[in-house]
């Protein structure tokens, strides 16, 4: 899945793996892609928390 979302700095945000995050690997392929830093956001909350890969880069580096 991809999504891009300009900000005012021109960076993009794009979703790698919106089903789960293991830090090492989301910050590995950010980088390897787009060059990007990658970091595991919580996408629900409660006993059993989820989380997702966000990659945030420049917006003019795509894959």
């Amino acid at each position: 899945m991809l999504i891009l979302v300009p900000e005012a700095d021109a960076q993009c945000r794009t979703i790698l793996d919106p089903n789960g995050c293991v830090l090492y690997n989301c910050g590995k392929q950010c980088y390897e892609e787009y060059k990007g830093t990658g970091r595991c956001l919580q996408k629900s909350s409660g006993l059993n928390p989820t989380y997702y890969c966000n990659c945030i880069h420049s917006c003019g580096h795509t894959a």
